[in-house]
């Protein structure tokens, strides 16, 4: 009989496991829908509350108000942005595909292109025809990836409505009773209060910092794209340093979505110069930006070693996707809370210890 409590305590673990993976199960298709209904609730949970003294505390209508300004101010301008960026990009791949307003070849038949071409030839033995040819055919084989993959890309937008049900209906219901569901998290986990106070805490800062950070680099690209283009001598650089910094919050590609259309358009014209100058600015001042900027800023507020602030944002959204910039820097944190918790654990038992033998 004594051992039945050690058995019912085996067996009552074992229907934890079993149901917390079946949840698991259930939620998994809903999984990133859910992580970012979570991440934009806390970052316009301050929205709600201010919709709050506006609707004299009328809980659903004040969420109401702070979804709609989720959807007009985040997600249907970046639908848009992303839809124009997909289509202008396909129409230009198009272009250089069937030569169409696009002749590759006057490109290395420039002056300065066929200096260049004459000193290779020279020096690795090759026909300058070849090269011709192997550019041609290289830049049309590029063009037709560019395509195709933006393409799948545009007619999945579609498909991801559901999606966006789901994060609107979630991220209601957590801007709605977002205190409940604190609360009832922190019953639920096994922690002390200062360590949930820990987490919880940094949790919105490391969402909060991130985001700033997002808007930081975009703002800073933005910013040196305007100034290159300005001195290099290219019209309406105002609106392609505005481009530059909209394209940016892009994951993968970014910046380069405007820089190399517009490099590649310059050495069409005839506009060799100012065509490899772009190439220069977009390859290391533009797109470096975004590699140190948003690690410094977020080195400098989230208190992170640079080596892991790095690691946490690139890792991040090569692991998770778009969502692994707010994802790797949390789970990076979360891990240097519990080394931080673990080390003061240790500390605690060790003063024990030596309580005890000067007791003794």
């Amino acid at each position: 009989m004594p051992q039945s409590k050690p058995i019912g305590l085996i067996l009552l673990w074992g229907i934890y496991l079993a149901l917390f993976y079946f949840i698991y199960k259930v939620i998994n298709p809903f999984i990133y829908p859910i992580l970012w209904s979570a991440i934009f609730s806390i970052l316009f949970y301050p929205a709600h509350r201010y919709f709050l003294r506006i609707t004299k505390n009328r809980e659903t209508l004040s969420a109401v108000m702070t979804l709609l300004v989720i959807i007009f101010l985040v997600i249907i301008p970046g639908i848009s942005i992303v839809t124009l960026i997909i289509t202008e990009a396909i129409d230009f791949a198009q272009e250089i595909i069937q030569d169409k307003h696009i002749n590759v070849i006057d490109i290395v038949n420039h002056p300065y292109i066929q200096k260049i071409l004459k000193k290779i030839e020279n020096l690795l033995q090759v026909e300058t025809v070849d090269l011709r040819v192997f550019f041609q055919a290289k830049l049309k084989e590029i063009s037709s990836v560019v395509v195709l993959k933006a393409e799948q890309l545009l007619f999945e937008i579609p498909s991801k409505f559901f999606d966006f049900f789901i994060i609107f209906f979630t991220t209601f219901f957590m801007i709605k009773d977002g205190k409940a569901f604190g609360e009832l998290l922190r019953n639920l986990l096994p922690f002390t209060e200062g360590e949930i106070n820990y987490y919880f805490s940094n949790l919105k800062k490391v969402i909060l910092v991130t985001f700033l950070g997002v808007l930081l680099t975009a703002f800073v690209q933005g910013l040196v794209a305007f100034i290159a283009f300005y001195f290099i001598g290219i019209k309406s650089s105002l609106l392609l340093g505005l481009a530059v910094a909209v394209s940016s919050l892009v994951p993968m590609v970014g910046s380069a979505l405007v820089w190399v259309p517009l490099a590649i358009y310059l050495l069409v014209e005839g506009m060799i110069l100012k065509g490899v100058l772009v190439i220069i600015v977009g390859v290391f001042f533009i797109s470096l930006v975004d590699n140190f900027v948003r690690p410094i800023f977020l080195h400098q507020y989230l208190s992170l070693h640079l080596v892991l602030t790095f690691f946490s944002l690139f890792g991040g959204i090569k692991a998770f996707g778009l969502i692994g910039i707010f994802l790797g820097p949390i789970i990076i944190s979360a891990f240097i809370g519990c080394c931080l918790f673990y080390q003061e654990f240790k500390q605690k038992l060790i003063s024990e210890e030596v309580l005890k033998d000067e007791g003794s």
